[in-house]
């Protein structure tokens, strides 16, 4: 029986940081949809999951949201061909190195033509807009990262997918959290290895700042230094598209991990032993290492990177096939304590530090103090600098790891509008993924980067730094 969705509710511990901010997710689809079909899929979805079809209320404090029957579907045609509309050359990549490809500043409303929106954010919580083309079609998601996060905005997509193809979806249940605290269901002990230390920035207290006068400086320098830009007294930013193949990934987390295992044997970091690099730490290093290569060294600047860090895993498990809508992230913190110090690490130790980073994270008591912290602030205005370092705002990288899901293996095949008369090659399939974060008033975070699968076991990675910064890439001598 589905179980009755209040028509209204406000959640006891929503991530303040993400209250103004939009997630976009445009997919690629090989061949052209029917449209009627697409459209009939989206007002099921709704009606099985009301909470899809309200909307994010901004007047209250925190905001709340709303469930109902809202259908926030729009399409059009465009008579053009894929190759034509000028999006990343997704398929001129190497097999064994990077690629860096430059980003169309118009690609994003291909797939979002009437949809995207700085501030303030669009009210719907579920919006799809479908752009044919003469041999594909173009799918724009949109979602309020406030109350999805990854995982949410992927299963309501899997959710949209099985719809189409005739198949059964999870039941949707309202978030736990609107009437309990999810600190309260996190279980299990601390299982911390011997050789890990404890470590301050596990308590979030020590990764926002918290209050009226952090946040107004953040958007102060945000401002500020666009400003700068405009006027052409500081360089601009520049997003790239960047491939990572599965081979060169490979490569480098064995080349990591080689290493650490060599140094732990001959007992120089007997805090990385037994630990196991994984592919995500070694991007991250490798990203990171690349956008401060050619950076002056400085001894008084920190590197500050954060990362999304999903606690959902830690709470009480669901009952077969139910699912809820919620964002169950806040940012973790590895610390560098100078600039010089971090560009004279190597590789490897950079990427033990992001694995150090998440062990310490994954301990129950960690994630506990961790939910409660949201819990604290729902109320509170938060920003993603360190309270001990709040005017580093290019050394205070975020990243966010969308790497557990399979979007390039998502099957749209069933919706084909020539359907009856078999699907051809790779008709249906999804060929590529252009996911966006954004933030109000146009802001940006330099450096941040958003990674996700390839489908083809490499990677690609959306990443935005000031326009210089990409030479690091040369200077470091990894591309």
């Amino acid at each position: 029986m589905q179980p009755a969705f209040p028509q209204s509710y406000t959640l006891k511990s929503n991530n303040n940081m993400t209250q103004q901010c939009t997630v976009y997710i445009g997919l690629v689809v090989s061949g052209v949809l029917d449209v009627s079909k697409l459209q009939d899929a989206h007002e099921v979805l709704v009606g099985l999951w009301p909470a899809l079809g309200g909307k994010i209320i901004t007047s209250t404090k925190p905001f709340s949201f709303t469930s109902g029957t809202i259908v926030d579907f729009k399409s059009r045609s465009l008579q053009r061909k894929l190759v034509d509309v000028g999006l990343t050359p997704f398929a001129e990549t190497s097999s064994s190195h990077p690629s860096f490809h430059a980003i169309n500043t118009k690609s994003d409303h291909l797939f979002h033509f009437d949809s995207l929106s700085n501030f303030p954010p669009p009210p719907t919580l579920f919006a799809l807009r479908v752009t044919t083309l003469e041999d594909a079609t173009l799918l724009g998601f949109r979602f309020p990262h406030h109350l999805f996060d990854g995982q949410a905005c992927y299963d309501a997509i899997h959710a949209y997918v099985s719809i189409l193809s005739g198949r059964s979806i999870p039941q949707l249940i309202p978030p736990p959290d609107i009437e309990s605290l999810l600190s309260e269901s996190v279980r299990g002990e601390d299982k911390l290895p011997p050789s890990v230390r404890p470590h301050p920035h596990v308590d979030l207290r020590s990764n926002y700042t918290l209050g009226f006068w952090g946040f107004a400086i953040y958007i102060f320098m945000s401002f500020f230094n666009s400003l700068r830009a405009a006027l052409g007294l500081e360089e601009k930013d520049e997003e790239k598209m960047v491939h990572l193949p599965a081979e060169f990934v490979e490569s480098l987390r064995n080349g990591c991990q080689d290493e650490l295992e060599e140094d732990t044997l001959e007992g120089e970091m007997i805090e990385g032993k037994g630990l196991e690099l994984s592919k995500n730490d070694v991007i991250t290093a490798w990203l990171m290492k690349g956008a401060y290569a050619t950076h002056r060294p400085s001894d008084r600047q920190g590197v500050d990177i954060s990362f999304g860090f999903n606690y959902r895993r830690f709470l009480d498990p669901l009952p077969p096939n139910q699912t809820y809508i919620h964002n169950s992230f806040y940012n973790i913190r590895t610390s560098f304590p100078s600039l010089t110090q971090f560009q004279s690490l190597p590789l490897w130790r950079v990427a033990l530090e992001m694995r150090l980073t998440c062990v310490r994270n994954m301990q129950p008591k960690a994630v506990k103090s961790g939910i409660r912290f949201l819990e604290a602030t729902t109320k509170t205005l938060v920003t993603p600098n360190p309270p001990d370092r709040p005017l580093g705002i290019y050394y205070g990288p975020i990243l966010s790891h969308w790497t557990r899901f399979e979007y390039l293996c998502l099957d749209f095949s069933e919706a084909l509008l020539d359907r009856a008369e078999g699907v051809k090659g790779n008709e249906g399939k999804v060929l590529f993924m252009q996911p966006v974060s954004i933030l109000p008033f146009g802001l940006t975070i330099k450096p941040y980067a958003l990674v996700w699968k390839d489908g083809q076991g490499g990677y690609w990675a959306r990443v935005n730094l000031l326009k210089s910064w990409w030479r690091g890439f040369d200077a470091f001598n990894i591309a």
